[in-house]
């Protein structure tokens, strides 16, 4: 029985990921086969523009390291990881102007730790996002109208994280 999933990217491309979809997006990026380059590539962590929604300013962070928990992480890789969230979210409301975001991490033994942070766009929009209405909040997006969006926020994004993130 074959485990490999396939996920179609912003740039429409439809990879296969063999386990971990965290550790797939790590080598796609050392091989420099990533729909766009991340917004933020530290010595542990990095941040990127969501590679399956193309929602404008949707990232996540995530170690470089395949690690289930938060708890997982050396104190380092925890500081900058911690940092990180911290700056990308101030640069969405400093940069993007977002009033309002939902963040997420979960632990599951099957992935690899990361950290959403999920733009609410409408900062007047009384919307909860829950497992049970995620999908349909992102299904707004598409590469075909927010493209060239998701393009210039992660740029703008890059741009304030490489002055704004300690080294």
């Amino acid at each position: 029985m074959n485990s490999m999933k396939k996920i179609k990217l912003t740039d429409n491309r439809i990879i296969d990921v063999p386990a971990c979809t965290g550790c797939t997006m790590v080598e796609l990026n050392r091989a420099g086969q990533l729909p766009m380059a991340p917004i933020w590539s530290g010595k542990y962590c990095w941040a990127l523009q969501d590679l399956e929604t193309p929602m404008p300013g949707f990232y996540v962070i995530s170690p470089y390291r395949h690690i289930f928990s938060i708890t997982d992480l050396s104190p380092d890789e925890y500081d900058e990881y911690n940092q990180l969230i911290l700056m990308t979210r101030r640069g969405l409301g400093d940069v993007l102007g977002i009033r309002r975001a939902h963040i997420y991490q979960e632990e599951k033994p099957s992935s690899h730790l990361h950290t959403w942070i999920l733009p609410i766009w409408d900062a007047n929009e009384s919307i909860r996002i829950s497992k049970n209405n995620i999908n349909d909040y992102m299904a707004r997006y598409t590469t075909d109208t927010h493209g060239r969006k998701m393009i210039q926020c992660a740029d703008l994004m890059r741009a304030y994280l490489i002055k704004n993130m300690a080294r």
